[in-house]
């Protein structure tokens, strides 16, 4: 069931740095952000896709580490950059569903 709807609602495909493909569901919702007294407009963007389909090396990082991909200095470190829509984005959360599905949160890295 959920193969069937990532295929029929599926906007977009990522690529790992991996090299892995997959296709999901892009989204890249308006967000605000509380400052105190101020509110800071952003967005969120995610990528919706089938727990199976990311990446063991992705899945097991968010598993083993509570800050997952804040260095990429340490020997054991995972790649969590994927190209989506020609940007490059680093995963910052992922966020199973229980039910086989997982979104992942994303944070754009600008170039330099």
């Amino acid at each position: 069931m959920n193969a069937a709807v990532i295929q029929r609602l599926s906007n977009a495909v990522a690529t790992f740095a991996s090299g892995e493909q997959v296709s999901g569901i892009f989204d890249d919702a308006h967000a605000r952000g509380d400052v105190g007294m101020l509110a800071m407009a952003d967005s969120r963007p995610t990528f919706t896709l089938l727990t199976a389909d990311i990446p063991l090396a992705v899945r097991n990082w968010f598993v083993l580490y509570v800050n997952p991909g804040l260095s990429t200095e340490e020997s054991d470190a995972v790649d969590l950059r994927l190209v989506l829509r020609g940007a490059t984005y680093r995963v910052t959360e992922h966020e199973p569903d229980g039910t086989g599905m997982s979104t992942l949160v994303l944070k754009r890295e600008l170039r330099a």
